[in-house]
């Protein structure tokens, strides 16, 4: 009887060790995404809109402004209140090359058309142009 207690006992403290080694890397495949998903991007990003974040991938020209690609997505970069072209090209010498940007992040629901003919704006996150910063090219 006593032998079995012991062992018992041992089983449980083993699991209690697996599980606290195991843990970590549970938490940290649940938040990475294994494609290219925008709703796996999405749900990683929505709970930091609104907060000052920083992001680090390539910067490349896209319709809007600029884009940081990064987890098979991005962040654009753009003014949301005025046209500031001075600014825009500030980041023209960064293109193509890995940056780190900071800036308060923001979401857009897109602008859905029904027109097959016009254009629409796809869901997208966003640094405001005014707010953005590179802090490591």
């Amino acid at each position: 009887m006593r032998d079995l207690r012991t062992r018992g006992s041992a089983i449980c403290r083993l699991v209690a060790i697996a599980a606290l080694i195991l843990f970590p890397y549970a938490i940290t495949a649940a938040t990475k995404c294994r494609s290219s998903d925008f709703a796996c991007f999405k749900r990683k990003m929505m709970p930091k809109v609104g907060r000052k974040i920083a992001i680090a991938g390539v910067l490349s020209s896209a319709k809007l402004g600029w884009i940081v690609r990064f987890d098979n997505w991005g962040l654009y970069i753009y003014a949301v209140q005025t046209n500031d072209t001075a600014k825009m090209n500030a980041f023209a010498p960064f293109e193509g090359q890995t940056i780190k940007v900071t800036g308060t992040l923001r979401h857009s629901a897109g602008s859905g058309s029904t027109r097959s003919d016009e254009a629409i704006v796809p869901e997208h996150f966003y640094f405001d142009l005014a707010d953005a910063r590179v802090i490591n090219p």
